[in-house]
């Protein structure tokens, strides 16, 4: 027959039983861990681990009987739990664990601290729980925790981002210690509709800022971390990108400028750039096409050629896309229909000879290429130097280090603006600042779509990029059109364009008007109908191609709107009628698309695009800079890079266009 410990009753009643110290095991926690698996899986007291688990702060899943007995074997370990042995166990028995509760037939056991004749302590609980501003638990956090009586006690919050602690000495507060850095989580679905409660207290990420935390006893604290810092982020969306193409248009060169403008105010300012894509493909490929856009800005911010060509170079480029750079490099092939037709030819013919002649290389890297033969074909050693030129011509100057992160990276189709296409297919430029995302905390890797922080649908569903970007689309902020172009062709007839940041389009309008005394609008770009200015002669129906607008004006013989003699007189007026004499009326045009308008000057080209011939003494040039003709002396014109020269001829000297 077993035989229970002696058991003993004083006179005012309290029971006791009396325990041999030689029956308190010392398990280490392995041993007390293989212990408590057995009883959890195969034997007898499994409710009892359980609960006692819970007065530790276990909140995990009842059946995952690895995670209960590492946490009672901790417990035990440290000396907070007491396994007794009996010394002849009997039938019928549960094995107890002494915790200062009655339980059973251990009803009246006390800790051995009163055996022994030392004071009872007397012990209280505390509940902490961290999460982020959307309800995720910061789970696996490492804390320390300040005792009331001094002691430091290191925890690790649960998978739910908990801890409970029962056994906190009394009376007093517990102190939490934070670390210098809470990280985002990186794993764990967001609480749709998460708020924070009136008891949550918000804390910041850099929570070291806050010092030590008293912590009251006999209660729940739920701690919310703030969200981290938006860093705006500007946004360039429609024709900055070709469908499935990463060949930047030359719209990309804002972009550069905001950069530039941005590193020179502040030394402390970092970059990402972050491409994207519309929904037209499978998201691996998608992510592929996005990542190949972002490393093609990369490379024209900071003059990366090799960045660039990698980007692009294996890409099936259209012959529009060749038109459209030669058009940016101002050897203007007219239509960007991607057909080979006369006037390309003659743009071709021009680049080759600019090429050579390191048009676009002379202040910066050396040219990619050797020289080009004469002749007008676009074979595919021109196409490779148009591919150098242009890169040359948009490159920036940023440097490398400046960026964070992956530097460059794709989201794909997961972070769009809407549902238009057009307004998908753009780049995004990240101004980071003091609170700058460190480089492990982006989930980019180039070329895995897996590795996106995916939550959701709508815009923006990766976690990083909604937490950390406030993109802002600049769209409406950009001019819509700009560096007009005024081309004379083989047929007579004068191709009007300008470049574009707006998606291709068939809805174009191109207006033709003559300005008295040459005044440009009080703006010369705008949203909404453009402003009447100036007597209108012609009405085109114009495109948009691959960030240029265009038409072509069939004036007449009798009209020549590059011919100053005829900007005295309206394009139906003759000589004969004595009138061109009578006031001074330059042509300009407008363009209209999608809500926007620009306005053109009158007909010139830029300074660079000028070649001159030098007859006689010839010592000035006529040039038309804001509206007004003025004369400048020959040394002059090469610096003023932003005038446009007419095609005037004045003795001693003409200007002419580099055909």
């Amino acid at each position: 027959m077993t035989r229970l410990p002696p058991r003993i009753t004083t006179r005012l009643g309290s029971e006791y039983l009396l325990i041999s110290s030689h029956e308190v095991q010392h398990w280490s926690h392995t041993t007390a861990r293989d212990m408590l698996l057995t009883v959890l899986r195969e034997g007898i007291g499994g409710d009892e681990v359980r609960r006692l688990a819970e007065q530790f702060g276990f909140f995990g899943e009842p059946s995952d009987a690895e995670a209960i007995a590492n946490c009672v074997a901790e417990a035990i370990a440290k000396g907070r739990v007491l396994p007794v042995a009996l010394p002849n166990p009997f039938h019928g028995m549960r094995p107890i664990f002494h915790l200062g509760e009655p339980t059973d037939v251990w009803s009246t056991a006390v800790p051995l601290s009163s055996l022994r004749g030392e004071t009872t302590e007397k012990f209280g609980w505390v509940s902490i729980e961290v999460v982020d501003h959307k309800g995720v638990p910061l789970a696996d956090l490492a804390l320390t925790l300040v005792m009331p009586q001094g002691e430091r006690r290191s925890i690790v919050l649960d998978r739910a981002g908990r801890y409970r602690a029962a056994d906190v000495p009394e009376p007093g507060t517990i102190m939490i210690v934070w670390p210098e850095r809470l990280e985002p989580p990186q794993h764990g679905a967001y609480m749709d509709g998460f708020v924070v409660g009136p008891d949550d207290v918000s804390i910041p990420r850099e929570a070291i800022a806050l010092g030590p935390k008293p912590l009251r006893l006999a209660r729940h604290h739920r701690f919310v971390v703030m969200p981290p810092a938006l860093h705006p982020t500007l946004s360039y969306p429609s024709s900055i990108f070709a469908i499935e193409s990463a060949l930047p248009t030359a719209a990309i060169s804002d972009i550069t400028k905001v950069a530039h403008e941005s590193a020179d105010r502040d030394p402390v300012v970092r970059f990402a750039i972050f491409g994207h894509t519309d929904l037209r493909d499978d998201a691996e490929a998608n992510k592929l096409l996005a990542d190949r856009r972002a490393r093609a800005v990369f490379g024209v911010l900071t003059g990366d050629w090799d960045e660039f060509r990698a980007a692009v170079e294996d890409e099936p480029l259209p012959r529009a896309a060749y038109q459209m750079m030669l058009r940016v490099l101002g050897c203007n092939p007219t239509a960007i229909d991607g057909e080979s037709g006369e006037q390309t030819a003659i743009a071709v013919a021009s680049f080759r000879r600019a090429y050579n002649a390191d048009a676009w290389h002379d202040e910066g890297r050396a040219r990619a290429y050797g020289d080009l033969p004469d002749g007008d074909a676009l074979d595919d050693a021109t196409k490779l130097a148009i591919v150098d030129a242009y890169h040359a011509e948009l490159a920036g100057k940023l440097d490398a280090g400046r960026f964070i992160g992956p530097k460059h990276a794709g989201c794909g189709e997961f972070n769009p603006l809407g549902d238009r296409d057009v307004d998908n297919r753009r780049v995004t430029l990240a101004v980071f600042g003091q609170s700058a995302p460190k480089d492990e905390e982006f989930p980019c890797v180039h070329g895995d779509a897996g590795a996106c922080q995916i939550e959701g649908d709508g815009v923006f569903t990766c976690r990083f990029y909604r937490e950390r970007i406030a993109e802002k689309d600049i769209e409406h902020e950009l001019s819509a059109f700009w560096d007009f172009d005024w081309m004379r062709t083989t047929t007579g007839k004068t191709h009007l364009s300008a470049m574009t940041h707006l998606p291709d389009s068939n809805d174009v309008k191109f207006v033709v008007r003559v300005v008295e005394g040459g005044r440009q609008p009080e703006d010369d770009d705008g949203r909404g109908a453009a402003p009447v200015h100036g007597e209108v002669v012609a009405e085109l129906n114009g495109l948009i191609r691959v960030g240029v607008a265009y038409a072509l004006w069939d004036h007449g013989d009798g009209y020549d709107p590059l011919d100053q003699e005829h900007w005295f007189r309206r394009p139906w007026e003759t000589d004969a009628d004595n009138l061109w004499l009578a006031a001074y009326r330059p042509p300009v045009f407008s363009i209209e698309s999608g809500g926007f308008w620009g306005f053109s000057g009158g007909p010139g080209i830029g300074i660079a695009r000028v070649a001159e011939k030098v007859e006689a003494q010839g010592r000035a040039a006529a040039v038309l800079a804001d509206g007004k003709i003025v004369l400048m002396v020959r040394s002059a014109v090469g610096a003023k890079s932003a005038v446009r020269v007419t095609a005037a001829v004045i003795p001693g000297m003409r200007t002419k266009r580099d055909a």
